[in-house]
């Protein structure tokens, strides 16, 4: 089977045990795949396992916007939740924002830093 490192046309993504399981729920509603990561598992583990799976990171840990330590190059995508307090609904409707305006093409290999009203893109 032919693995291409390109990113998928419909974005796919790795829930964080730090995001509600709600998040992932609205996802699947949405006909968007979400998977939850394994409880109680490294950050160089869990981004290993998004870069295995071709799947965006989504977190809620600052940790991740640190590019020095967590490369975004050949990740399909971190996008870290910055939103205070962190309630699902506001979640959700920032999520939802950023799928509507920004493909998963264009995600690639960068850091997101998402925000109630606002997206930050970094690239490495």
């Amino acid at each position: 089977m032919f693995h291409s490192s390109q990113p998928r046309k419909s974005a796919s993504f790795l829930i964080d045990e730090n995001v509600d399981v709600k998040v992932s729920k609205y996802l699947n509603q949405r006909g968007t795949l979400a998977v939850n990561s394994p409880k109680g598992i490294k950050d160089s583990q869990l981004i290993q396992i998004a870069k295995s799976k071709k799947l965006i990171l989504l977190t809620q840990d600052k940790d991740f916007t640190n590019r020095l330590i967590y490369k975004p190059d050949g990740s399909y995508g971190i996008v870290v939740f910055r939103i205070r307090p962190p309630q699902t609904d506001k979640i959700c409707k920032a999520l939802g924002s950023l799928l509507q305006n920004i493909t998963p093409k264009e995600l690639y290999g960068k850091t997101i830093i998402l925000e109630e009203n606002s997206i930050l893109i970094f690239k490495n």
